[in-house]
């Protein structure tokens, strides 16, 4: 039977191993097989499962940074103003000290004292214009 090489295409019989023009292996040792490659998890997300993470992080790291710099924003400076007030001068009196012994003498009362004015600090906050 004729047959011819694969590679030069010269005439070639059935029990030659090489081919006489150009040297080819007429036949080859069978390849082994080579391992199957184990299929693909299915399920193993795990990148992704990262990536939704790290976004939803962020998010709420952008969520909070809003929430904590414009709480009592209006968009308006403001300034704060202090008013003191005083107070009218009010006499007081003092009350006649008390004892458990009888006394012998008529209790005295003190004279009226007038008291330093008291000061009371008011903040008001108004818009800047």
């Amino acid at each position: 039977m004729n047959q011819f090489c694969s590679n030069c295409g010269a005439q070639i019989t059935d029990t030659d191993k090489f081919c006489k023009s150009c040297g080819v292996d007429l036949h080859p040792a069978p390849k082994p097989n080579a391992p199957a490659t184990p299929p693909a998890k299915s399920g193993s997300n795990t990148g992704a499962i990262v990536a939704v993470i790290v976004v939803l992080v962020i998010i709420l790291g952008v969520i909070g940074f809003l929430l904590v710099n414009n709480s009592g924003d209006d968009d308006s400076p403001s300034t704060t103003t202090t008013v003191a007030t005083t107070q009218p001068n009010t006499p007081t009196t003092e009350a006649p000290p008390t004892t458990d012994a009888p006394t012998t003498a008529p209790p005295t009362t003190a004279a009226p004292t007038t008291a330093p004015p008291t000061t009371e600090a008011t903040t008001a906050t108004t818009a800047a214009p």
